[in-house]
């Protein structure tokens, strides 16, 4: 312990004379760099990336000269306000760090203008500063529990336009540019626009308002972890497990009804699962009511590995080869190259959480967005061998951080595994009453920040014909003419019981979101495809990039 205080005291007299006015000492302390620090120079404020690299040049200098401004980072980012290590600029700059003034004071003193720092609120409506977390690649990385405080040793950098962080600051110095292939190792803030939170169309800054995209991402409206949720036993699921297999305990803990709708008709081609799970239909009793205390919910997902690539493949201006979602069509025509591994891992790095977006359409004003924030270590385990940690010494940056890792493989299946995510909240689908539905559609994108754009689309729907003798309904209780119960009248599902409809349903969504997928989920879909000894092979739905298993859950 006592060996890595004296550590950092000594990178912190380093970084102080690597960064004095005489430059004197800085040869001196470095054999393998002759290179000497340059101030970075601020800029007229003309547009986003202007703001965003001026903002990181003033929060550089500050920083590093104000522990008081580090401790105030840290403890606001641990408040998690929107479930990541963010801190909200628009949020806490009026608050006081110590006896230093407020944040916006204080920078606005290493800006040198009020009019700057109002220019630059007024490009970066949703300014947002990111602790960066390392700890995906290495267990003992940076991350901001472990963020030092007392160490004045923290570089500044931003996302650019096309997602990348390049530019590193270090006390109001320029560091260089991130070597391609290598993420930082150690403190490092990243300054981005939210993805989170929209800004009100207000054109002042003093007027602008703010609102989360979706309760998901309101820390404040987070429900206890015991709070008014079905509660499961993960049994025989090893961590970073991709499989569509699931132990006989883990399902029979969800609803008993699973195995025995499978057991009762695996021989039967005709007959559905959810004829016993939703109507307690068997080969002896042809004729059930629909059950109100089962309900289908969102069990876990995946995404694709390959697909990560996408997700970060933005282009920019010119750049941009393809428009945005809805328009894609099945082989995704419109898409470039492939980004390379340097930028994939970049922005892993840069990027926090994802946010995975899927939207249910089932018609007549039955519609559903379910958000999820997941870090990408959440998502996938990166393979042996795959990730590099050594010093960083051939440029300046290594004053600063010392650690770099530097990726050794190719991206994708190459270097990543795809694993099971366990939503931590309840996403309930729609229940199976054939009589109003027995097919919809669910859509999956990635969402990212961007100009908000709203568009009618048509989606398709099924439900039961008024011709098909299988479905009925009565009454729910004698003389009461108001409340109906649909009943089966015989086992099985096919295309002649239902009749289609197209519905026009208004989607909303940003120029950098990513489309993950189109999925159709019915009625007669297997819940278990097969059986290996005492464990089972669940029905997976997938587009290719984005998979997920749906299981009946009884409440």
């Amino acid at each position: 312990m006592k060996k890595n205080v004296m550590k950092k005291n000594v990178m912190a007299i380093l970084l102080f004379a690597a960064m004095s006015i005489t430059f004197s000492s800085l040869s001196s302390c470095s054999k393998e760099s002759q290179v000497l620090p340059e101030k970075a120079k601020l800029t007229k404020v003309c547009d986003k990336r202007s703001a965003l690299e001026d903002f990181s040049i003033a929060l550089s200098k500050a920083v590093y000269s104000h522990q008081e401004l580090r401790a105030f980072l840290k403890a606001e980012a641990l408040k998690r306000f929107d479930n990541d290590d963010d801190v909200f600029y628009p949020l806490v700059k009026d608050k006081s760090v110590g006896n230093l003034g407020t944040l916006r004071e204080l920078l606005i003193r290493e800006l040198g203008s009020d009019e700057m720092m109002s220019q630059i609120e007024q490009e970066l409506r949703t300014l947002t500063i990111y602790v960066a977390d390392a700890t995906w690649f290495d267990p003992d990385g940076f991350c901001l529990d472990a963020w030092d405080t007392e160490n004045p040793c923290v570089a500044i950098t931003y996302i650019e336009d096309d997602g990348l962080c390049r530019k590193l600051y270090g006390n109001g110095f320029s560091l260089g540019e991130i070597e391609d292939g290598t993420i930082p190792g150690g403190p490092v803030l990243i300054v981005k626009e939210s993805e989170r939170i929209i800004a009100s169309s207000s054109t002042k800054a003093d007027e602008t308002g703010f609102s989360f995209l979706s309760d998901v991402f309101d820390a404040s409206k987070n429900d206890p972890e015991t709070k008014g949720r079905y509660t499961v036993e993960y049994l025989n699921e090893p961590q970073g497990d991709s499989s569509p297999i699931m132990s006989a305990s883990a399902l029979n803990s969800i609803n008993p009804d699973i195995i025995q709708a499978y057991n009762l008709f695996k021989n039967n081609s005709y007959a559905c699962h959810n004829d016993y799970v939703f109507y307690g239909m068997t080969s002896n009793s042809t004729t059930g009511r629909l059950r109100t205390d089962v309900r289908n919910k969102l069990y876990r997902f995946k995404v694709h590995p390959q697909t990560y690539l996408r997700i970060f493949d933005d282009k920019v201006g010119n750049e941009a080869k393809y428009v945005n979602s809805w328009a894609f069509d099945d082989n995704y025509k419109g898409y470039g190259m492939m980004p390379s591994k340097e930028k994939v891992y970049n922005k892993l790095w840069a990027d926090g959480l994802l946010e995975i977006k899927v939207a249910m359409h089932a018609g007549g004003g039955n519609e559903m967005d379910a958000y999820f924030s997941v870090k990408a270590r959440d998502l996938f385990t990166v393979k042996d061998n795959v990730v590099r940690k050594k010093q960083w010494k051939a440029t300046l940056i290594h004053w600063v951080i010392e650690w770099k890792y530097d990726y050794t493989k190719a991206r994708g299946e190459e270097s990543l595994n795809s694993k099971w995510y366990y939503p931590n909240y309840d996403v309930f689908l729609p229940s199976w009453d054939l009589r109003a539905l027995s097919s919809y559609e669910v859509q999956v994108s990635e969402i990212d920040s961007g100009a908000v754009t709203r568009e009618d689309m048509t989606i398709t729907t099924k439900h039961a014909s008024q011709f098909s003798e299988k479905i009925s309904f009565e009454y729910t209780s004698p003389g009461d003419t108001t409340g109906k119960s649909t009943l089966k009248n015989e086992l099985g599902w096919s295309s002649s019981d239902e009749v289609t409809k197209n519905h026009t349903v208004s989607v909303t969504w940003t120029n950098g979101d990513d489309y993950l997928g189109r999925i159709t989920i019915s009625y007669a879909d297997k819940i278990i495809k097969g059986v290996q000894g005492s464990e089972y092979e669940l029905y997976t739905y997938s587009s290719g990039d984005f998979t997920f298993n749906m299981l009946p859950f009884r409440y």
